[in-house]
């Protein structure tokens, strides 16, 4: 089922649409403002309650549907069960470290030559 979480995503988002202008810039009433406007601190407010909110609706789903159960969340999984993925995730980890330092090296050689940056700039975006 691909529609079911498609439709919580498009819910989570238009939550935080509309969130993100009312806490950030706020609203006004006919007597000052009816909600006051918080700027980065409402931003975060919305994107955190609709994703909250997303994760509820998910859990629901999930727990209706038999495909979960509470027990089941709080429960430590077992080493067998837990080792495939530390493995795979070392391995993504040293992959990710490599790539960095490869990507890294080159760079900081071209911030060596030129220290106005632009030369280290140029080859950041001919990587893009």
């Amino acid at each position: 089922d691909t529609v079911t979480p498609l439709k919580v995503s498009l819910a989570a988002n238009l939550f935080n649409l509309i969130a993100d202008p009312l806490l950030i810039f706020g609203v006004a009433g006919p007597l000052g403002a009816f909600i006051k406007g918080i700027g980065v601190r409402g931003a975060a407010i919305a994107i955190s309650g609709s994703q909250t909110l997303s994760g509820i609706v998910f859990l629901n789903l999930l727990l209706r549907k038999k495909l979960v159960t509470l027990r089941g969340i709080f429960e430590l999984p077992s080493w067998k069960r837990l080792r495939p993925l530390i493995v795979g995730g070392f391995t993504v980890l040293i992959r990710q470290l490599a790539l960095n330092v490869a990507f890294l090296t080159p760079l900081s050689k071209a911030q060596s030559i030129d220290p106005s940056g632009v030369q280290a700039a140029a080859y950041g975006i001919v990587n893009q």
